[in-house]
């Protein structure tokens, strides 16, 4: 991409670019917008996909105004979500070519339905930018989940990821464990806030109890795999908002703090999904059913059993099923 005045800055190019990419960690980063929009470049054509309005990388174009970039006031590159903006994206995940985004904090490589990305996930991918927001849905990604992406044996600062895919294997219990702080961090810099790996039918195992007690975790969705193991009565989770564990393998009762903490404030849970879960037995906690906040409850196909409170709050529900659980009552 050309400056103004109509000269490519020196080692800018795409060349210059692709260069400095395989330099050493502590050589000159990409910092200028022009360089990073280069960058930009590189990973469009890695992908095969050009802008739908401006036909980049093909055309010259101004990359903050591309339909799935977002800049910050300065012009680098903050935000890249393929969600419609640009063709079919495919190939494998352009490790090197994303690092030539040096001030990228969030990158979504496109909805599912809409990407033919395949091959694994690259552990470093987390050390790309500021990246604090990863969402990878592509059905054609396969592997495991790299222990470097997240939490405490993480090379970066994730705080929300997001898998789907033919991820096979288990979740890295150091996934739920807090990083330690670098100096200059505030406490909440890189804590988890939101943990979706649904729809991955091969990933197994069981989940660290430490997933559990995230305090600054507001969504944990697993639906759709093959994790195993008993729930957990100690949960602490003051954040959570969504939750979602249906059509997994897991067994045990419903935790009853996992509807919030006696004596604390009042739990802001949205959606709790515990469906198809056929080892989900015993009786449903009552503040369950007292949730100033909920929109979304679903217990089919349990054996959770109970009989459903004269007194249940119903301001905010939404969508509410028990088919073919243990509870009874009826619901007014």
């Amino acid at each position: 991409m050309r400056n103004p005045s109509g000269r490519s800055p020196a080692g800018c190019t795409l060349i210059g670019i692709l260069a400095m990419l395989a330099a050493p960690a502590d050589a000159v980063r990409c910092v200028t917008p022009t360089c990073q929009c280069e960058a930009l470049k590189a990973v469009y054509s890695d992908l095969q996909i050009s802008d739908i309005h401006t036909g980049f990388p093909g055309t010259e174009a101004d990359c903050c105004k591309l339909s799935d970039v977002r800049c910050n006031d300065a012009g680098g590159i903050t935000d890249l979500k393929l969600r419609g903006g640009t063709s079919t994206p495919s190939g494998v995940i352009p490790l090197e070519s994303l690092k030539g985004l040096v001030e990228l904090d969030r990158l979504d490589l496109g909805k599912d339905s809409s990407s033919s990305i395949s091959g694994t996930i690259p552990g470093s991918l987390a050390t790309v930018g500021n990246l604090r927001d990863l969402t990878l849905t592509a059905k054609r990604l396969s592997g495991t989940l790299p222990a470097e992406l997240l939490g405490a044996d993480a090379k970066g600062r994730l705080e929300e990821l997001k898998v789907t895919g033919r991820i096979s294997g288990t979740v890295p219990a150091s996934y739920c464990e807090s990083p330690s702080p670098k100096q200059g961090e505030s406490k909440e810099y890189g804590m988890l806030q939101d943990l979706e790996l649904g729809d991955n039918e091969h990933l197994s195992g069981t989940l660290s109890w430490s997933c559990f007690t995230q305090q600054y975790l507001e969504e944990l969705r697993l639906d759709s795999t093959a994790l195993s193991g008993t729930l957990p009565q100690f949960v602490d989770l003051p954040r959570i908002e969504e939750v979602d564990l249906s059509e997994t393998k897991l067994s045990g009762t419903v935790p009853g703090r996992l509807c919030g903490k006696p004596g604390a404030d009042p739990s802001p849970l949205q959606l709790l999904k515990l469906s198809r879960i056929e080892d989900l037995s015993g009786t449903m906690p009552e503040q369950c059913f007292k949730l100033a906040n909920l929109k979304e409850l679903n217990l089919k196909r349990t054996r959770v059993a109970g009989t459903l409170p004269r007194d249940m709050d119903l301001r905010q529900i939404e969508v509410i099923d028990f088919s073919n659980s243990g509870l009874s009552g009826t619901i007014s």
